[in-house]
């Protein structure tokens, strides 16, 4: 096998690469062994509203019952064991689901359709209690790139917001900002976000405790 890159420039190479690598892993050994969000999602800035993630779970659980009022309809549309034997008569449904609540969960698991029912009722518990796990204020992409005026309103009324959720217990567990990259264009621009946020949000909560951050 043939290669481009001398032995002796291939051993230096790997040898700085070995450094950064031990420096980089002496900063950061790996995730921590805390809870991680199952998912991320972005939002444009000028949107963001301390009521935000309740007015996206109330959405998703209003889509969900929409299409899938009951267990029934949850296990045919994913086709889940058991599904092709459910009943599909309002009147039948209803009894069997008033059935299946009477029973322990161990019972449950002898009865066709367990695993629907078990998972449809958990789908809409974390749909009511935690719909959403994380959040970033976006004024990156979703933001994109507006007079300096405007991305400084915005970055102070996001921050009051926050701190609006923060006092309401309205956000959720976690939740941070994104601003734009530090290269040598937009590094004045991303900074100067990220210290008016800050600093705003630092002010507006004196005294608060605020959930897991990612700024």
């Amino acid at each position: 096998m043939k290669l481009s890159v001398p032995t002796k420039d291939r051993s230096r190479i790997l040898t700085s690469l070995g450094k950064a690598n031990k420096a980089f892993q002496a900063i950061y050994p790996g995730d921590r062994p805390d809870r991680q969000p199952v998912h991320t999602v972005y939002g444009g800035a000028d949107l963001f509203r301390a009521d935000t993630a309740q007015k996206m779970a109330n959405a998703a659980l209003k889509t969900l019952t929409e299409n899938a009022a009951d267990f029934t309809e949850f296990a045919r549309a994913l086709e889940l064991p058991g599904h092709e034997k459910l009943p599909k008569k309002p009147a039948d449904i209803a009894k069997l689901v008033k059935r299946f609540d009477k029973l322990t969960p161990a019972k449950r698991k002898d009865e066709t359709g367990w695993l629907a029912y078990a998972t449809y009722n958990k789908v809409i518990h974390k749909l009511r209690t935690e719909a959403l796990e994380d959040f970033r204020i976006d004024f990156e992409d979703g933001f994109g790139n507006r007079s300096w005026e405007e991305e400084d309103a915005t970055a102070v009324q996001a921050a009051l917001e926050v701190a609006k959720g923060m006092k309401a217990k309205s956000l959720p567990p976690f939740i941070g900002i994104r601003i734009k990259p530090f290269t040598e264009d937009l590094k004045e621009r991303g900074a100067r976000t990220l210290d008016i946020f800050l600093t705003t949000l630092a002010k507006a909560t004196p005294t608060a405790s605020c959930p897991t951050t990612s700024w």
